[in-house]
């Protein structure tokens, strides 16, 4: 960790979890994550959250940045395992061959009875754990080596290391992260970020219980609970009533409405800001469509529920290139052929482009095995 990134959290509470918006941008802002890339960065996302021991509360994954609403675990926590947890850890990120190496060589030290130099190698991991940097360095490097290989480019992909922004708990945080989901509502690509998939409210809403869990605690937090312990805050969580599973959804849907709302640009300038950037157009929610979220509480119907769900899940499950794509519809074809199938004339089923990615800027197409409605969450 830098220095100044020491001094960044020098000022804050080392008992208390730590709220951060990072974000982070592709190199000459070029709009070069297309819908293979977003779902291997999300994955990577999740993995390395894991691994790191932190809590992703809120995140957009967009055409050439990211947002990311992290939750950092109180500085002073010390981080002890036993062998079989750590490596179990471990396999998070490594390859079986790594940790088995780490075994062995745990196995060795354990052996001659040497604890001191033990905990020392443990730390060589464990230092990587509830560490906002090294959590934001991993997942930048690991995806910018996939990235890299997929596209047989080398060089930097990031524009610079990341931007990050200390968040209190309470309304701040959920404010921000209604910033974060709003996001491709914002830029015009869906009317409303249940839509996108690479959100973590399209994930909530799908069924997904890791991103229902983040707005959990952005719920069972008030704007002084920067004081309040991780087991009080843990017994809040719990108390959260789960009727429907989406109870605190349904709060956070009416407030996307609220700080979603569209604007013409043409609305009058509050005293002391200027118009020009203040109140230039804005995609959003109309009116009309707030009203009728707060008035259904924000419960969305079963059909939409069942629709997200369904295409969450679904859309895109093959995305690669044409070939790619091609050779996994001949193998699954040839694994359920049977013998009266061989007399059957060959489904004629190729792969379909993806029109949203087919002109990005490195001249890459991507094509799916299902053809993609614009829309996932399409009627």
């Amino acid at each position: 960790m830098n220095r100044n990134r020491r001094l960044f959290l020098a000022g804050f509470n080392p008992d208390v979890a730590l709220k951060v918006h990072c974000v982070s941008r592709v190199v000459d802002r070029n709009f070069v994550l297309g819908d293979e890339e977003r779902e291997m960065f999300v994955a990577l996302m999740r993995r390395y959250e894991l691994f790191c021991g932190v809590n992703v509360l809120a995140y957009c994954v967009m055409s050439n940045h990211f947002h990311i609403l992290l939750e950092v675990p109180p500085q002073n926590e010390v981080i002890e395992m036993e062998d079989e947890q750590f490596l179990k850890h471990l396999r998070l990120i490594y390859s079986e061959d790594y940790a088995r190496s780490v075994e062995q060589h745990l196995k060795r030290l354990n052996k001659n009875q040497a604890p001191k130099a033990r905990r020392e190698y443990m730390e060589k991991y464990t230092r990587r754990m509830g560490n906002m940097s090294e959590f934001m360095k991993a997942l930048k490097q690991g995806f910018s080596r996939w990235f890299n290989k997929q596209h047989g480019r080398r060089g930097t992909l990031w524009e610079d290391r990341y931007s990050s922004t200390a968040v209190s708990a309470g309304s701040a945080a959920r404010m921000v992260a209604a910033y974060i989901d709003l996001n491709p509502v914002r830029a015009g690509m869906v009317d409303d970020p249940m839509r996108y998939r690479w959100c973590s409210y399209a994930e909530a809403v799908a069924g997904d219980d890791h991103a229902v869990n983040g707005y959990e605690i952005l719920y069972a937090e008030d704007d002084t609970s920067e004081v309040i312990s991780s087991n009080e805050r843990a017994k809040s969580i719990l108390t959260i009533d789960r009727g429907d599973n989406a109870h605190v959804l349904k709060k956070y849907r009416i407030l996307l409405a609220e700080e979603g709302e569209q604007s013409d640009g043409n609305s009058p300038p509050i005293r002391g800001e200027r118009k020009s950037k203040s109140h230039k157009r804005r995609n959003g929610y109309s009116r009309e469509e707030i009203d009728t979220i707060i008035k259904n509480n924000g419960k969305l119907s079963r059909a939409e529920i069942l629709r997200c769900k369904t295409r969450y899940f679904t859309d895109g499950a093959v995305i690669g290139s044409r070939s790619f794509v091609n050779g996994f519809f001949k193998r699954m074809q040839e694994k359920l052929r049977t013998k009266d199938d061989n007399t059957q004339k060959e489904r004629k089923k190729r792969a379909s482009l993806m029109h949203s990615t087919g002109g990005m800027k490195t001249g890459e197409k991507l094509y799916s095995y299902r053809n993609l409605q614009k829309d996932v969450y399409g009627s």
